[in-house]
């Protein structure tokens, strides 16, 4: 698999995808970060449960989750997202 800076668009895709979504939902308050690690295997971050974590962290009161990949790994993302994450 290519990572970023080797020429695959996935990164920068997910980065628009989540400036757009803000955009849409009118709010500058967002991050985006990625979910899915194949086991040790170092993947793109920051990584969901990290970034979780830290919010919780930090005391924050209200995190929403967006998942705009959700309609073609939804097994995984739900299993991810709903449960582990919760």
């Amino acid at each position: 698999m290519l990572t970023q800076g080797e020429g695959d668009p996935y990164h920068c895709y997910c980065q628009n995808t989540g400036r757009l979504l803000a955009e849409a939902l009118n709010t500058d308050q967002y991050q985006v970060c990625f979910q899915s690690r194949f086991g040790r295997a170092k993947w793109l971050t920051p990584y969901t449960t990290t970034t979780l974590k830290q919010l919780g962290e930090d005391n924050t009161s209200r995190v929403d989750v967006v998942c705009p990949g959700f309609v073609s790994d939804c097994l995984e993302t739900l299993e991810e997202i709903a449960i582990e994450e919760k």
